[in-house]
Formats: structure tokens, sequence, C-alpha cells
């Protein structure tokens, strides 16, 4: 109580106790990261954190086209809702910036336009009967040139158009160059557009430059550009790290990868890749880069987890990523191989849409095959599950005694002990399990355990067995027909 007893003069005084104050469970704090690299141009510092709200606010502290710009650009096509931060990173000191040479040749023979995507952005440069390839490339890298956004600036000489990346490096290197992407688009006769990627980019910034200065904050989802092995061991070192019970703050780091299915598959299953806090996305034959298509995914699944953790991740839809043609799709038979191979999926039929969403954890620490953190819905139960039970804890016992058993207590007293323990454990499960987070409360009750263990007189420690909610990700059935007469 508030009030000393030693108090001897008339007095009233009264304490506000809020430890009963909360009825419901902690709501689990969802904050992103996004971690690209700026431009000279950026006004933000970079290796600092810095809290953002809108694409726009990135472009002028990163530098409008950059990574990091575009990569917010997508994200915040997908969620507007969550606390963002970015780490912005300068291009490493020795890197090389990739450059993709477009090629016009001929001469119109009728009237049109050179319709073309470079990362998705679709320009369209007006064609008259008679014009000429050089021309021509003079105007397309002078459209280029006049979106401020554009990942690339273009120069032209003799019908070439050479895009270069704002970035350097070989993740910021990404730039798809596609011809007559939408239907009914198509090159003017007389003419040939061709795009084909002649100098890739050279070293990526280290990872660790950003995590080192994260500090104490707590993001449930980060997002880079970077899959290269250093950069993903500093990724998955740090995470699991973080995710330890003497931290717990535990996030997942959200990346995409190009490559055939084959590349995929051999770079998923390597030794050194098998960390359930890593997400690494089928991108193949995406016309955008791949730092932009894991942003978006990464706005989507930070939104859909804020709202609950365990209804599933599949089916939503990514705004601003464009679908694969037709004839490069996988199949479902593909996906699957992808996904059971630690590689997250996505669908391309009605828009780009997320599909099997696992991470890339495929074997326990003795080599076997192991399920039990395959999907991303079981990390972010469990990450729920613990914070909600340690907020609880904390809420209602910040000072309390600890005790074997009493049976009368003043009302005043908080005492606890391990009959208590097991009572808020079941009832931090019934919350849960009230939320669709948690099921079977009959094996909850049975297996739970609350002891005061030997040697150790101010210690409690809880064995919580918790059956997780699952998802609906496949149904099955047998349709027995009839044929009577």
């Amino acid at each position: 109580m508030g009030v000393p007893k030693s108090i001897l003069v008339p007095f009233v005084g009264v304490e506000f106790d809020n430890s009963r104050a909360v009825s419901g469970a902690a709501t689990l704090p969802v904050q992103v990261l996004i971690i690209g690299q700026k431009l000279a141009t950026g006004t933000g510092a970079a290796e600092t954190q810095l809290l953002v709200s809108d694409a726009d606010t990135v472009g002028k502290l990163a530098g409008f086209g950059s990574m990091a710009h575009r990569q917010a650009i997508k994200y915040f096509a997908n969620n507007n809702v969550s606390t963002t931060y970015v780490i912005l990173l300068d291009d490493a000191a020795t890197a090389t910036a990739s450059t993709t040479e477009v090629t016009i040749a001929g001469t119109s023979t009728t009237t049109g336009e050179l319709a073309f995507l470079v990362n998705g952005d679709r320009y369209a440069v007006p064609v008259a009967d008679g014009d000429e390839a050089a021309d021509l490339a003079t105007a397309t890298a002078a459209a280029i040139n006049a979106n401020p956004n554009a990942p690339a600036t273009a120069a032209a000489s003799l019908g070439v158009v050479t895009l270069t990346a704002k970035n350097k490096g070989v993740a910021a290197g990404e730039i798809v160059v596609i011809p007559n992407y939408y239907a009914g688009e198509e090159t003017p006769e007389g003419l040939t557009f061709t795009a084909a990627a002649t100098t890739a980019g050279t070293i990526d910034p280290d990872i660790q430059d950003a995590i080192d200065v994260i500090g104490d904050s707590w993001y449930t989802q980060y997002t880079a550009p970077y899959t290269d092995a250093t950069n993903l061991e500093a990724i998955e070192t740090y995470l699991l790290d973080q995710a330890g019970p003497m931290t717990m703050k535990d996030g997942l780091y959200y990346a995409a990868k190009k490559g055939t299915r084959s590349e995929l598959i051999t770079f998923a299953t390597d030794g050194l890749r098998n960390c359930q806090y890593v997400v690494v996305m089928d991108a193949e034959n995406i016309p955008q880069a791949t730092y932009e298509i894991a942003a978006a995914a990464t706005g989507r699944v930070a939104e859909s987890t804020a709202d609950d953790t365990a209804v599933p991740l599949h089916k939503m839809e990514l705004t601003g990523i464009l679908p694969a043609a037709k004839e490069v799709r996988y199949t479902l038979i593909e996906r699957n191989q992808l996904a059971e191979n630690g590689i997250m999926t996505l669908t391309h039929d009605l828009g780009v849409q997320t599909d099997g969403t696992v991470t890339m954890y495929l074997k326990n620490a003795a080599g076997a095959s192991d399920g039990s953190y395959q999907q991303q819905n079981t990390m972010y139960q469990i990450m729920y599950a613990r914070y909600t039970f340690v907020q609880r804890i904390l809420l209602r016992y910040p000072r309390a005694k600890l005790a074997d058993n009493i049976d009368r207590l003043q009302s005043n007293q908080q005492v606890m002990t391990p009959d208590v323990g097991i009572t808020e454990a079941v009832s931090w499960f019934l919350q849960l399990e009230a939320q669709g987070i948690l099921e079977n409360v009959a094996q909850f009750k049975n297996d739970v355990r609350c002891i005061r263990p030997d040697g150790y007189p101010n210690r409690l420690e809880w064995l919580l067995p918790p059956d997780l909610v699952n998802q609906f990700i496949v149904g099955s059935a047998d349709l027995q027909f009839r044929l009577q007469g």
C-alpha cells in the first residue's frame, strides 16, 4: 500500500493500482524497418533510424529514385498504418553501378509509340511515320530522365540508350526493361526495341552497419535487398540473438530473389540457410526489382499480423507489383516444390498475391527435417503468445512476493505462488483462445506446469504447452458421384 503504516496523524490516502485494469491480452507492437541505399542528394543521415510515414518523405531523405525510395513506394502502397522506420546506407566505397543497354534500330513505317517498362514504371514514346532510331533513342532517354522516381539515368547515342542505376552495387543494379508489357502494345513497324543487361553492379553495403545502430529498438518486420551469404549470415545471427529469452524482440526479415527454380532451391537448401526468422520469396520473371517486391510483401504482412497473427498470410495482393507473363508462371506443383524447400511463393493470376508463406527453416539442429517453424504464421503466433504472457505477468505482479502457498492472505498482499502461476497461465490461454490464437484448453490445463525449482528460492518456472490455431491452407474432398437410372 502507498500509505506507510507509520502514519499516526489523521489521514486518508488512496493509491491507484492498475494491475487488474487491463482485462484483455496485450497488443503486440508491430514496427517495420526498411533498410536500403540512399543517394548523395538525399538529406537523411546514413546509418540512422529515421521515422517515416510516406514514400515522399523517404524520397527526400534517401533521394528520389534511390533504392530506399523505391522500396518505400511499394511498401506504403501496401501499408499506411504500421509504425515504420528506415535505415539508409551509402553505396559501398568501391562499388560500381550496373548498366543496361536498350537498342532501337530501323526507321518507322507507321505511327504509334514505343511502350516499355523500367522496373514496372510505364513509358510511352510517340512515334511518327519516318522516325529514325537515333532520334527515338534520344526521346526514350529523355522520357526516362523526366521521371524523378526512375531507378536509373539514361543517355542515348546512335540508337542505343544506356541506363545506369542510380545506386551502386549488386542488389541496386536490377534494372528490368520490358517492351510491350500490356495487351495491345506493339513496336511500330520498321523498328526493333531490344533490351539486354550488359554490366552488373558490384559490391553491396554491409547490412551489419544498419544492425549496429538498431540498439534497443524492436522491429517485428525487416526488409532489405540483400540475399548474399555475408549479409544473410549477419541478419540471421542478429535475429536469432534478438529472439532469445534474454531479449525477446522477435522479427522476420523479408527479401526476394530471382533465379530459375533449380537455382532458388539450391540457394534455399544450402547448408548455411536454415533460419526461421528469414523469408526469401521467388521473384523470377516479375518486371520489378527484388527489393521492391520484398518491400510490398513486408507491408502486407505487417498490416495483417497487426490485426491478427493467426489469419493466414496467403492470398494477399501486393499492390503495385506486376505479374509475370502467363507463359513463364510457375504451376502449382512447381510452386509447391519451392515452398517445400524454403522459398516463399507468389501467384500471378489475380495480380500478384502471396502464396506459400514459408520461412527458410527446414531442419533442426541435428539435421533432421523439421516443419515446426515452416509457416510464417507460426512464428507470429508464438511471438504474440510469448509477448502477451510476459506482459500479463509484469503488469499483474510487478513487485510480488513469492511463496509455496498461503491459505490466509490479506487482500492488500501481492504474493505469487505456483498455484497462482497456473491460474494466470490458464487465464492467459483463455484470452488467446478467445482471439483464435490458441486451441485445446483441456490439453493445456493437463500439461501446464509451474514450480519453484530447488536451490532458487526467488525463481518461478512455467512450462507453457499451448496448441496453436492452424491455418486453412489446403482443402481436399472426394466427389463421389452417382449414375443411377
